[in-house]
């Protein structure tokens, strides 16, 4: 079941980022199950699964305790993946019946639509490009904004990275 889970957190990061609560049923009630063994998770094993599948490690991934009232939640929470990630194995698992079930298969990418983790369509790729693009551009233009209000005198250098205030080679870069 590890394996839907994952599907939905990466499909959700390829999104705009999402959260899954557990201990619910569809219609918002309690769901009656025992949260303790996934409470007691860090959040570096859901990191390390999403891993095993995708060989990313999603940086923005958190699990959080919530009760309110009688109701006891956990709360899965994923950000946003700038790049979408694909499944680069396959994602299998025993349901109930003992039938083996693909959650999801090397290559794909999943997306949410509504409610549903579903594969990639041109759309969501196109989105994902554009987002990509625009964030691009607003770094770049926040850069040039600070060339631009430079003052007539002063200079503008394009450096590397690493750079040394002084001609001893042996000093730190900065």
């Amino acid at each position: 079941d590890w394996c839907e889970i994952v599907k939905d957190l990466v499909a959700m990061a390829n999104t705009d980022g999402g959260y899954i609560m557990v201990g619910a049923a569809d219609d918002g009630s309690d769901s009656g199950r025992d949260l303790s063994a996934a409470a007691a998770l860090d959040q570096a094993v859901i990191v390390d699964k999403i891993g095993k599948y995708t060989d990313v490690q999603p940086s923005e991934v958190n699990i959080r305790h919530w009760t309110g009232g009688k109701k006891n939640r956990l709360i899965f929470h994923v950000g946003a993946s700038e790049v979408p990630i694909v499944f680069c194995r396959p994602g299998t698992y025993a349901d109930t019946s003992g039938k083996q079930k693909a959650a999801f298969r090397e290559g794909t990418v999943y997306f949410r639509h509504g409610s549903k983790s579903e594969p990639a369509r041109q759309a969501d790729i196109q989105r994902a490009f554009d987002l990509m693009f625009a964030s691009r551009k607003r770094e770049i233009l926040s850069g040039l904004q600070k060339v631009v209000k430079a003052r007539p005198n002063d200079q503008v250098l394009v450096l590397p990275k690493n750079i040394r205030l002084t001609n001893d080679p042996s000093a730190i870069g900065v």
